[in-house]
């Protein structure tokens, strides 16, 4: 509880500034029961999976897909362009960054470069 007024003090302008908004923010409001403010949570993840699926069906894929799925489409995409396995761990938020290479159909050494620009398309 303490650390979120820490946040609140420390990034005063968070709640204007995009990098701290909900991707997929919830239709409602509710009210904070520690500061009684009017806050917008993010909608819940299975909310979304719901959505993700229904959409998985209407564009005709048969595979069977989930959110999480485009988790690993984007590590692959980025592996694909160059980036190392190293920076992708990061982007994904993973704390542990265990030896991977192997895990993956590329070698370690497609893996290991990194692009010379980070506004390269996908």
């Amino acid at each position: 509880m303490s650390g979120f007024r820490g946040l609140e003090r420390k990034y005063p302008n968070a709640a204007k500034e995009w990098g701290w908004f909900w991707v997929f923010p919830s239709k409602s409001l509710s009210i904070d029961p520690r500061s009684n403010a009017v806050r917008r949570h993010h909608v819940h993840p299975a909310l979304l999976q719901k959505a993700f699926k229904v959409a998985v069906g209407k564009a005709g894929i048969v595979k069977q897909a989930s959110v999480h799925t485009l988790r690993h489409s984007f590590a692959t995409h980025l592996l694909e362009t160059g980036y190392d396995i190293r920076t992708i761990q990061e982007l994904l938020g993973h704390q542990k960054f265990t030896d991977h290479h192997d895990l993956h159909p590329r070698g370690k050494e497609e893996c290991s470069r990194r692009p010379q620009s980070l506004d390269k398309p996908l």
